[in-house]
């Protein structure tokens, strides 16, 4: 797999947020990022978020603090 750099323009992300780790991320008892997108998607969430610039795109966000 190759990896590209894109570079865009400084965005706003609005949404829901959840802590975790690579330990309770290999357990599927302790993960939490696959509720948390489940949770966006079954509640519809993208359909509560105002003035969204593009409809229809959703991007998922994953940093190391």
């Amino acid at each position: 797999m190759n990896k590209e750099i894109i570079k865009r323009p400084e965005m706003i992300l609005v949404g829901i947020a959840v802590q975790t780790s690579f330990q309770n991320e290999i357990n599927p008892v302790r993960a939490k990022i696959t509720p948390t997108v489940q949770q966006y998607f079954t509640n519809q969430l993208f359909e509560k978020t105002p003035n969204r610039v593009k409809p229809g795109t959703t991007f998922c966000v994953y940093y190391k603090l």
